[in-house]
């Protein structure tokens, strides 16, 4: 879908839908950033000659996503929570959180095993809810970041069928 395209021919339709992150009082802020504590320990342990089995060094950054929003909306809203990487094998998923309006957030973190440690945390102080999707990954693997969020409204559907969402913030950040 060319999203250019269709910003062209509906200007209203996607002024709205930037305006309601500022009407919703949310907040999306994000980074790519370096681990530089954790990089340095692994510098001075691979110069006094300290690494495991004579492996490289691994060399970090972290990829941080913070969605902001009243605790009130928390609730009535759907949301979606991602981040994407990208290096020598192409753009991949490196996390995600998303709560569909009922139940549980759910998460899909990459394990251990691909060299991705993913967290998802949330934490609600004074009537605000901050939720936080970070991804550590080895900087060799993923040398570009972005992430994107999306929040729906849900109006509940007629006898026997689905909820409907609509979106109401559709936000890409790139590193």
């Amino acid at each position: 879908m060319n999203w250019a395209l269709l910003e062209a021919l509906w200007p209203c339709y996607w002024g709205q839908v930037k305006a309601n992150k500022v009407l919703l009082c949310a907040q999306i802020d994000f980074s790519f950033r370096w681990n530089i504590l954790d990089n340095l320990g692994a510098s001075a342990m691979a110069a006094e000659g300290a690494s495991l089995l004579g492996a490289e060094p691994t060399y970090t950054r972290e990829a941080w996503l913070r969605f902001v929003i009243p605790q009130a909306l928390r609730s009535r809203l759907a949301w979606e929570l991602r981040i994407y990487g990208s290096g020598p094998k192409g753009e991949t998923l490196i996390g995600m959180a998303s709560y569909s309006g009922s139940g549980a957030v759910v998460s899909r973190l990459p394990g251990s095993s691909t060299g991705i440690a993913t967290t998802f945390s949330e934490k609600e102080d004074s009537g605000v809810a901050t939720l936080i999707l970070s991804s550590t990954v080895d900087m060799m693997q993923v040398r570009n970041a972005k992430a994107t969020v999306q929040v729906f409204s849900i109006s509940a559907g007629k006898q026997g069928s689905p909820d409907t969402r609509s979106l109401i913030i559709d936000e890409e950040i790139p590193d």
